[in-house]
């Protein structure tokens, strides 16, 4: 092991002696010197120094010339004194040393001690810098080498990633929010696809303060947000903690613990007051004037009524003069209220000072302002909590999942809930979920950890792997939940779930859904991913299907296929659906049932959509026919495959007679899906609403959609003619139609009898096998 050289510059036998026998001779090279000469004479002896260590109270040290003498042979330089001297703190501070200690007890030296393996330990650690500003660059370069950090430098997102490529051991990124090119938060989507927060930590140093900017950049992985400008041991407080927590910065018990230690400390950077015995302000600080926004004349005098928030109840205050005259500190949290009428949260320590008899003298409130903080906590609070029910989210399960080396996972599903949604409307379903919450929450908290996952799904997490004991505990859950109903404003619900569970070591989260889908097909309670024996087989087939699907698209075996569309009055063909088929190496038309589902977990999926889309076009130009082409919603989330759609539109001369069939999700109504449905209209293209009759199915969802075209499900008319209900939806769904100004398509029309009853009941055009199965060519 190469050993540090450390030099000791102190002129006490104690000191000397302390360094002598507390720093480990297996890591560390200990050079002791009394004086400056003594002390330059071991410098220009040794090749090099890595650390020194200076009395600055020393009567050749005072004037700081030998400080700058070590800091120009660049040794990083720790500056002891004997005194709190502010002014003496600062000048120092601003010569760029490493930090200004006291070393008045034996605490002092072990805090410097500490200091310098932490200073040994930072040269191996390499940080990137990124920012457009050299100004700023070179601010941080220098002051991260003064810690003995190795610095690489990036001037905006994208050099940042070509420097990580070139540094893999980079241990920590500091970044800057605002670059022409690439700015922070894209770069830090960027990085988070390849690295967890805890294997890289991320801090935004950035001039703005805006609370939204700030919520971006956590949650897109950063694990800090720092405002410009700031002082330098505010950074290092916050690098430092990142550096060694990265893994936890986004959890609010860590950030209370980092309240907790500011609650203890009492330095120069606390609101400091003082009262006598009857409550009277004899003292307050430049920090305390600073913060309340009044004058010291106004205070000095006045009680604390002066900036008691209202909503401070007289109990707080009953319950402090109660602990203090009883001679004991008063801990809490304080609301107070400006001069200007704004709110501040301070952390409160009241201190009574008592005299050399024990007799209370007066009362000293030390106070820390904690707005910034718990602010900050309340967004990683909601990072990681779902709103509706208060508990905690997917994000905060897969942290937690990342945490456990082993674990016994099950999700619940709630059967059947869309059904209650569209039956009761959202806001009973929401009541729904949140009582089910309670419920489980009750029944779990003692033995299992209960999140809220998306839609209708809860998942319980165990640390108990045995997992007879877990199906156990699962079935009386299910039983609990299944034998009273849930009273939701007079509304009397039962509620039947289906679980998937797995334990293990990893994959959790997908082998407890690939456990829930099974308990679903199988009509079971409950299923475990080791009761699964043709799993991996599923796995396989789904594997094989992915190799043909390669192959396919590389030996252009992907087809559009068409089937015809005709219209009831005239019964002649006036459109096609263009239908996706891969074609097998004999030149047979393999069918989508066996593929797309595949597809749609891959890449592969656009390129599917893609050449259907490209194929249909070019038929389109040459057949003067409609086209409806089917798009869902991974297609719109894909935005470069969408921009290519519209500018393919935009240049042809078809788009008026291209229409995109849509199959309903709850995800359409968001603002920027139905922004991209919007730009196809615009386009000249038209809009249709597939499968509409089942699944999630709602008036206002096709109001918000403008369709033009609505395609009733073929669920519903396969039995038109012997099921009175599916007649009536019909009906209604083609009254609903005319309303709107939209036409209706009745897919599944497999008989003369049913062509001529969806005909009766004003439908507008028929699709099925009855006409035509879909057409390799027209």
């Amino acid at each position: 092991m190469i050993k540090d050289t450390i030099l000791v510059l102190d002129d006490s036998k104690v000191v000397q002696a302390y360094f002598t026998k507390f720093i480990n001779p297996e890591e560390f090279n200990i050079l002791i010197a009394s004086d400056v000469k003594k002390a330059r004479e071991l410098i220009e002896n040794e090749n090099v120094v890595h650390t020194a260590i200076i009395n600055i109270n020393l009567s050749d040290t005072e004037d700081g010339t030998f400080v700058d003498y070590t800091l120009k042979c660049n040794i990083p330089t720790l500056v002891l004194t004997d005194s709190k001297n502010e002014v003496l703190r600062k000048q120092m501070i601003s010569k760029n040393i490493v930090d200004c200690m006291q070393k008045e007890s034996k605490d002092d030296l072990i805090k410097v001690v500490d200091f310098v393996k932490q200073l040994r330990l930072n040269r191996s650690k390499r940080i990137l810098i990124v920012d457009d500003s050299k100004t700023y660059r070179m601010h941080l370069d220098s002051l991260l080498r003064s810690h003995g950090f190795v610095v690489v430098e990036a001037v905006n997102g994208k050099d940042a990633l070509v420097k990580m490529e070139q540094f893999p051991d980079i241990s920590m990124l500091l970044t800057d929010y605002e670059m022409d090119v690439m700015d922070g938060l894209e770069l830090i989507h960027n990085i988070r696809k390849k690295y967890k927060s805890v294997e890289l930590p991320i801090i935004v140093l950035s001039t703005h303060d805006d609370s939204n900017k700030i919520i971006n950049c956590l949650e897109a992985g950063a694990n800090d947000y720092l405002h410009k400008p700031y002082k330098s041991q505010e950074f290092f407080s916050r690098f430092y903690l990142n550096l060694h927590n990265s893994g936890y910065v986004h959890d609010i018990q860590e950030q209370q613990t980092l309240l907790n230690q500011y609650k203890e400390a009492i330095d120069s950077t606390n609101i400091v007051s003082k009262t006598d015995t009857n409550g009277k302000i004899i003292y307050v600080n430049d920090m305390f004037c600073e913060a309340s926004g009044y004058m010291r004349e106004e205070l000095i005098g006045a009680t604390y009524n002066i900036i008691r928030h209202h909503e401070t109840p007289q109990e707080t205050f009953n319950e402090i003069l109660s602990v203090i005259k009883n001679k004991k500190m008063w801990h809490g949290t304080m609301k107070n209220r400006k001069k200007s009428g704004e709110d501040y949260l301070v952390d409160t320590t009241v201190i009574p000072i008592l005299d050399a008899g024990g007799n209370i003298k007066e009362f000293m409130s030390i106070n820390k302002d904690i707005t910034k903080v718990v602010e900050q906590n309340i967004i990683i609070h909601k990072q990681y909590t779902d709103t509706l029910t208060n508990l905690p989210n997917r994000q905060k399960l897969i942290n937690d999942l990342e945490a456990a080396n082993s674990a016994c996972l099950a999700i619940i599903n709630i059967d059947s809930f869309n059904e209650i949604n569209n039956f009761y409307g959202y806001e009973i379903g929401d009541k729904v979920l949140i009582a089910v919450a309670e419920k489980m929450k009750e029944y779990t908290k003692k033995t299992h950890s209960l999140y809220k996952l998306p839609i209708d799904e809860f998942a319980l997490l165990s640390k108990n792997t045995i997992e007879q004991g877990e199906k156990r505990f699962l079935n009386d859950l299910l039983e609990y939940l299944r034998k009273n109903s849930f009273i939701i404003d007079e509304n009397e619900i039962y509620l039947h779930f289906s679980t998937g569970a797995y334990s293990g070591e990893k994959n959790h989260l997908v082998n407890a859904d690939i456990a829930l889908q099974q308990a679903r097909v199988m009509n079971k309670d409950i299923c475990s991913y080791d009761d699964l024996p043709d799993i991996k087989a599923v796995q396989q087939n789904n594997l094989n299907w992915i190799k043909k699907l390669h192959h396919a698209i590389e030996e252009d075996r992907i087809k559009a296929f068409y089937q015809p569309i005709v219209n009831n009055k005239d019964g002649k063909i006036e459109k096609y659906e263009a239908l996706v088929r891969m074609m097998d190496e004999g030149g047979k038309p393999i069918s989508p049932f066996f593929f797309l589902d595949v597809a749609k977990k891959t890449k592969l999926y656009e390129k599917l959509t893609r050449t259907v889309f490209d194929q249909t076009m070019k038929l389109a130009a040459e057949v003067e026919k409609s086209f409806s082409i089917n798009l869902t919603v991974t297609d719109f989330k894909n935005i470069k495959l969408m921009d290519y759609i519209y500018e393919t539109l935009i240049a042809s001369k078809v788009a008026k007679r291209i229409v995109f069939e849509i199959v309903e999700s709850e995800e359409l109504e968001s603002k920027d899906l139905l922004d991209a449905i919007t730009r196809l209209k615009e386009c000249g293209s038209k809009i249709s609403i597939d499968d509409f009759g089942t699944g999630y199915s709602n008036f206002n969802y096709l109001v918000k959609m403008n369709a033009d075209i609505i395609k009733i499900d073929g669920s519903i008319i396969k039995y038109i003619l012997e099921d009175k209900n599916s007649e009536l939806m019909v009906k209604t769904i083609v009254s609903l139609a005319n309303q709107l100004g939209a036409k209706t398509i009745a897919e599944f029309v497999e008989s003369e009898a049913i062509f001529q009853k969806v005909k009766e009941l004003g439908v507008d055009y028929s699709q099925g096998y009855f006409f035509s199965m879909p057409l390799e060519s027209i």
